[in-house]
């Protein structure tokens, strides 16, 4: 088994990145839907790269099947816009979720940000991220 890497959370949610083995996560929970720009995501790689799958759902009331909006996430690297993605839940005619291949390189700054069309206390965007670790040292 891989060592964990230097300064790894271990087994736990949030903003950061969790590895396990070769694997690593980011399962920051739910955020409510907001119209301003908040923060979901946010971590600095280990040594190793990691290949693996960003996940985004726009906003929804759990236990609902009724409303939604219009949801934008913008993934940053190092401070550099690399990825947008929008997705709609309201008059879902587009994806109300997406998955994007991701290569995260080692020692990079993650930031991923997400904003919807509109505010409502219940309705919740979310976004994961899984992975596998190389080269690990």
């Amino acid at each position: 088994m891989e060592p964990v890497q230097p300064g790894a959370s271990v087994v736990q949610t949030g903003l950061g990145i969790s590895y396990i083995g070769e694997h690593c996560y980011c399962y920051p929970g739910e955020l409510q839907q907001q119209t301003g720009q908040v923060t979901i995501l946010d971590f600095t790689t280990g040594s190793g790269y990691i290949v693996g799958q960003l996940f985004v759902s726009g906003a929804v009331a759990p236990g609902s099947s009724g409303g939604g909006g219009n949801t934008s996430y913008q993934l940053q690297l190092n401070g550099i816009d690399v990825l947008n993605i929008k997705v709609e839940t309201d008059q879902e005619d587009m994806p109300g979720d997406t998955w994007a291949p991701v290569l995260l390189p080692p020692f990079t700054d993650v930031v991923l940000t997400v904003a919807s069309s509109g505010a409502n206390v219940d309705r919740f965007t979310t976004a994961s991220f899984v992975g596998r670790v190389y080269g690990a040292e």
